[in-house]
């Protein structure tokens, strides 16, 4: 019988490190459903939430922020576990996030391994 994939909601608003990370990720063996925006990443979630593993989202996004986006996501599942990537955060805003209940928060750019990683961390937990 075969070991089921982590699943992970990656969002990411640009498209080229949304695609890239998505076909990273599953070559390490991950399933990945993705998400452009705050809502497109809660109505997936809101789908999916006993299915998804880990969420990924990025900090500065359309529509709500990640950090609104994973309040919202507590709302669904208090049990969600999630990281949070960002190119600019404010040690306020890294804060909140990490007493909010955010996992992990990983600076961009950031490679692959660094990632992984995280996400074998996560799992452990």
């Amino acid at each position: 019988m075969d070991k089921k994939k982590t699943l992970i909601l990656f969002c990411e608003d640009e498209n080229v490190i949304r695609t890239t990370t998505k076909k990273m990720l599953e070559a390490f063996g991950y399933e990945v459903i993705t998400a452009v925006n705050g809502i497109d990443a809660l109505e997936r979630y809101e789908d999916r939430h006993a299915d998804i593993d880990i969420v990924i989202l990025d900090n500065l996004l359309p529509e709500l922020s990640g950090y609104e986006v994973f309040i919202r996501m507590k709302k669904i599942n208090p049990k969600v576990k999630a990281l949070m990537c960002s190119g600019y955060c404010s040690g306020k805003e890294y804060q909140a996030a990490r007493k909010a209940g955010i996992c992990y928060f990983l600076e961009k750019p950031y490679i692959i391994e660094e990632l992984i990683e995280i996400l074998k961390h996560i799992q452990s937990e």
